[in-house]
C-alpha cells in the first residue's frame, strides 16, 4: 500500500465517523448554495468547526475571519440560516450582547431540561488569539 493509498484509507475511516447530512438536507443545501452563497459558506464553516457537539461558541469577528467575510455579511448570513432553520442561536449570558452558541438545529437535542429550568448541552468554543487580549498575553 502506498502512502497515498494509506492516507485515502484513513480519510475514509474518519469520514465514516462523522454523521452525514441526509439527502433532503443536501438538496436544501444545494439550493442555499445557489440562492445565498454567503449563507452557505457560513453554514459550512460552522459545520466544519462544531465538532461532535454540533454547537459552537464563536464571536462574529472570528467567524468572519474564518469565512473571509465582513462582520455585517456574517450577521446577515446568520439571520438567513436561522430563518431557514439551519442553525439556532442560544444566548449563554445575561444579555443578547453576551456570548452566543450557534447550533446545527437538526443535530442538537435540547431534551436535557431539568426541573430547575436549566438546559444542558455541550459546545465547542473557538477563540481567536487576535481578538482576545488574555490569549495574546499568554501566547
Amino acid at each position: 500500500m502506498t502512502d497515498k493509498d494509506e492516507n485515502l484509507h484513513h480519510a475514509r475511516e474518519e469520514a465514516e465517523e462523522v454523521d452525514q447530512l441526509d439527502p433532503e438536507s443536501l438538496l436544501k443545501l444545494a439550493v442555499l448554495t445557489r440562492e445565498n452563497p454567503t449563507a452557505a459558506s457560513v453554514f459550512l464553516t460552522l459545520l466544519a468547526k462544531v465538532g461532535d457537539e454540533y454547537a459552537l461558541v464563536v464571536s462574529l469577528a472570528t467567524l468572519a475571519k474564518l469565512c473571509s467575510l465582513t462582520i455585517p455579511d456574517v450577521e446577515h448570513a446568520i439571520e438567513v440560516l436561522e430563518d431557514q432553520d439551519w442553525i439556532g442561536r442560544i444566548i449563554i449570558g445575561a444579555s443578547p450582547e453576551s456570548s452566543v452558541a450557534y447550533v446545527i438545529t437538526s443535530r442538537v437535542n435540547f431534551d436535557g431540561k431539568c426541573d430547575s429550568g436549566f438546559t444542558h448541552f455541550h459546545a465547542r468554543i473557538l477563540i481567536s488569539v487576535e481578538d482576545n487580549e488574555n490569549l495574546r498575553r499568554t501566547a
